[in-house]
């Protein structure tokens, strides 16, 4: 395929994902279906945490006080600060940076999968994926900050897979400017340094160590410069287990969220572990793929979970899911 055959379906792709977008485009909901939010409430009604980062924009825009900043969201300001700026509505200024956000992840995904030799054919199907997915769909576009985030983890895992560490430093620590979770680097990154850069088990360590200082040390700063966040934390607990378990919604935000990638993904690596094991670029990406399986079972303990957690998976799942339809496409055609 010629550039410009590539470029022109990215752009048919980036259009694909921004009308996927448009039903829920500020916190819309879907009539035939009714309420998507609890309660039975509207989503434009009950905004849940939509609501405190509208608050975060308002800040930045003279608008409201710094006291009325609530944790966690408080130590999350990159998108509010990008949004603050935009001459719309709160809602609307955020979740047009989430839309960019969402955009610049499907380039790196693209980026990703061309580096991993995949054929232009299965790049764009992956881009695809990315593009028609449940979390693009419900989560896109409706005021949180978690599409810029996933925009951030698929440049960062680009970086890792190109061997371009200090990019990677400064995606890391704009990423936890964005959410913390941005944190999930660090397995991928530990496995690419141990694994494709030959080094040593302990140094590998240590160096991701400290990116993972740097990160923490960004968010510290940020918690001291925010009112009522330095003492905020994610206890864990067998009660927030056992609420999550007994909410459909959490449970199947979690499957769609998984969806297809993530399940050709645990079927790629349950049936090829070797093989995995062997290709630093494929155990790369499973190490971020198990990190964010991690991170999502962590919510289930700590948090109101749901599928914005496992999203994070899309930069690794999606990837693996592609080698596994090339390797089996290849194996059909040997048939």
């Amino acid at each position: 395929m010629t550039p410009s055959g590539r470029a022109a379906w990215l752009g048919v792709l980036s259009l694909i994902l921004v009308l996927v977008c448009v039903p829920r485009f500020n916190r819309q909901d879907l009539g035939f279906l009714g309420a998507l939010t609890s309660g039975g409430a509207t989503a434009t009604e009950e905004k849940g945490d939509a609501e405190f980062y509208e608050t975060y924009v308002q800040v930045f825009r003279g608008e409201a006080s710094r006291d009325a900043l609530t944790t966690p969201f408080s130590y999350r300001p990159l998108v509010p600060l990008l949004a603050a700026p935009l001459p719309f509505g709160a809602m609307t200024a955020l979740n047009l940076v989430n839309l960019v956000g969402l955009e610049i992840g499907m380039l790196f995904l693209f980026l990703i999968l061309r580096r991993l030799g995949g054929s232009d054919p299965l790049a764009l199907l992956g881009c695809a994926l990315y593009a028609v997915s449940f979390p693009v769909f419900y989560y896109g576009s409706v005021g949180i900050v978690d599409p810029v985030l996933v925009g951030f983890v698929t440049a960062g895992t680009y970086c890792i897979l190109a061997d371009r560490l200090r990019w990677l430093v400064a995606v890391s620590l704009l990423g936890v400017l964005c959410k913390e979770t941005v944190v999930v680097l660090l397995a991928p990154l530990f496995v690419h340094l141990w694994r494709a850069r030959a080094l040593g088990f302990v140094a590998a360590l240590v160096l991701t160590g400290a990116l993972g200082l740097g990160m923490a040390a960004v968010e510290v700063g940020v918690r001291l410069q925010v009112p009522g966040t330095a003492g905020h934390g994610w206890p864990m607990s067998l009660a927030s287990l056992l609420e999550n378990l007994q909410r459909p919604r959490a449970v199947l935000s979690f499957l769609l969220g998984l969806g297809v990638p993530g399940a050709a993904a645990l079927l790629f690596a349950a049936g090829r572990a070797s093989e995995v094991v062997r290709r630093p670029e494929l155990a790369t990406l499973a190490a971020g793929f198990l990190a964010t399986l991690a991170l999502s079972f962590y919510a289930m303990l700590a948090a109101y979970a749901d599928g914005r957690f496992i999203w994070l998976s899309y930069p690794f799942s999606i990837p693996l899911a592609m080698v596994f339809a090339a390797q089996l496409r290849e194996q059909r055609s040997r048939a």
